[in-house]
């Protein structure tokens, strides 16, 4: 289960990795800043949580593992940012700079590579 975790993650981490294609705010946008839905044909910046939308949304082929999988990332985003305040992945989005939400993505990444299989 590590490994279909740890693959959504890096997959959610792509989308965002560069900061021109990362937003606040809106689950998603278009090219002049209109929010839209994350997996809309014409978006092309998302927030955390628009492009954890998205991949879920993408990897449709088993419906049912894929909601747990996408549960799991993000119970464990949550419980990474939950103790230095904040209550939910779209607040914590919101309320920091685009490193930190890379930051939080290769925490959790660095958390399940140390689990052993």
């Amino acid at each position: 289960m590590n490994y279909r975790v740890l693959r959504f993650l890096y997959d959610v981490k792509n989308i965002i990795k560069e900061e021109k294609n990362w937003c606040q705010n809106h689950s998603a946008e278009n090219m002049y800043g209109t929010e839209v839905n994350p997996y809309d044909i014409y978006a092309c910046r998302w927030c955390l949580s628009g492009a954890i939308d998205l991949v879920d949304r993408r990897s449709l082929i088993h419906p049912l593992k894929n909601n747990e999988i996408t549960g799991d990332v993000t119970n464990l985003l949550s419980l990474i940012i939950e103790p230095i305040g904040f209550k939910s992945i779209p607040e914590f989005n919101d309320s920091v700079d685009h490193k930190m939400v890379i930051q939080l993505l290769d925490n959790a990444i660095n958390y399940l590579e140390k689990i052993p299989v």
